[in-house]
């Protein structure tokens, strides 16, 4: 089976949960940064792929858990001291899309959301979603064409639908801010 290499050396069918970031204590931890700090994605070991930022890949078994202050830590099977785990610094932890969990209706994953279409009530296009802010309770997605710019909260009001398979969401306008 021939794999088409993403731009950012990611396959067609891999996701990106965070990078390593640092170094924990003495038994080779590695501070992680999850792109979605809530994810309960490596509370079990999971086969993931560590890849450094030149491209170079390498296949692990990692688990993560709350380290102190709101960090996560991470374990990867096999490293088991500070240089060791020094060595996966910057490395892009990356898992199959196959092997995310199965989301309740009303829940998208970002990386389907971002670059989708979104369009009012009345078919107008208002652009793609270009990042999405989880700041608060409700996750608030950043619209936009050209220079316009909307500022959409995913909450059930708002966001009419969305179709994962054509990457297309429709919201009312009511819920909707417009930004500069």
């Amino acid at each position: 089976m021939t794999r088409k290499r993403a731009k950012n050396n990611l396959e067609d069918d891999e996701i990106a949960l965070g990078r390593v970031v640092g170094i924990f204590g003495l038994q080779g931890e590695v501070r992680l940064m999850l792109y979605n700090r809530a994810s309960q994605c490596l509370e079990r070991w999971r086969t993931v792929f560590l890849i450094s930022p030149e491209g170079e890949r390498y296949e692990a078994e990692m688990r993560s858990r709350p380290g102190s202050g709101g960090r996560v830590v991470g374990c990867i099977d096999g490293v088991d001291d500070r240089e060791s785990a020094r060595s996966w610094m910057d490395y892009e932890v990356v898992v199959l899309r196959e092997e995310l969990p199965d989301l309740v209706d009303g829940e998208w994953y970002h990386h389907d959301l971002l670059g989708a279409e979104v369009y009012s009530t009345d078919e107008r296009l208002l652009g793609t979603v270009r990042e999405i802010h989880t700041a608060g309770a409700v996750d608030t997605w950043v619209v936009g064409q050209g220079s316009q710019i909307y500022y959409v909260p995913n909450t059930e009001g708002v966001v009419v639908a969305f179709d994962v398979e054509k990457r297309r969401a429709t919201v009312q306008m009511d819920g909707v801010s417009h930004g500069n």
